[in-house]
């Protein structure tokens, strides 16, 4: 890891102006968001749409190459909501997208680049016909899901549960299992003994 060499005053300086940002631009954009918000390079975290919720202690670590995207869509019938447990982190290129609802327990990880989504945003012959096949996503407590992972609509991962780099994941993942591939499959459990 690089040293920062910056004179202390630059870094108090730096560190006061992204709390402004915070502040001022990124927490009012939550409907509702806990305590201890900490976020790298705030100005490249966007959060757009309605109903987003986060818990206590969120780090959201963004960079300017690969911004962190959180985006809930609504029509006549359906508001998205974004649902974030606390003690959660999300990485650099992270697209969190909901037209119905995506709930995220606590304490879970998402490395770089995974993307999230409870919709197909239009349909397969009507491409102007957004909306129409939702499905609610559910990640429980203490998931981790690697580096550049795919979550589609309807999934529901199980606890303690780990979701490999790269996976796509079409099914359901139980408690306690590590699964990856495209598509994702059992590739071992946890805590077997």
């Amino acid at each position: 890891m690089r040293a920062d060499h910056r004179p202390y005053w630059v870094m108090r300086l730096c560190k006061a102006y992204n709390q402004i940002i915070i502040d001022r631009y990124l927490r009012p954009k939550f409907d509702r968001i806990g305590k201890h918000l900490e976020v790298m390079q705030p100005r490249n975290v966007c959060v757009s749409g309605h109903n987003i919720h986060a818990g206590n202690f969120l780090h959201l670590v963004a960079a300017a190459d690969k911004r962190i995207n959180l985006s809930t869509w609504s029509d006549a019938r359906l508001q998205g909501v974004i649902d974030i447990g606390h003690y959660c982190q999300i990485s650099p290129g992270v697209n969190i997208s909901a037209a119905e609802h995506i709930t995220i327990g606590n304490n879970c990880m998402f490395a770089a680049d995974c993307y999230i989504s409870d919709c197909d945003w239009h349909g397969l012959y009507n491409r102007i016909r957004p909306f129409r096949c939702t499905k609610p996503i559910t990640i429980g407590n203490n998931v981790w899901v690697g580096h550049g992972a795919k979550i589609g609509k309807g999934i529901t991962v199980g606890e303690n549960s780990v979701v490999a780099a790269g996976s796509v994941v079409t099914k359901n993942i139980p408690p306690y299992e590590i699964h990856g591939g495209a598509p994702a499959k059992l590739l071992r459990r946890r805590f077997e003994s």
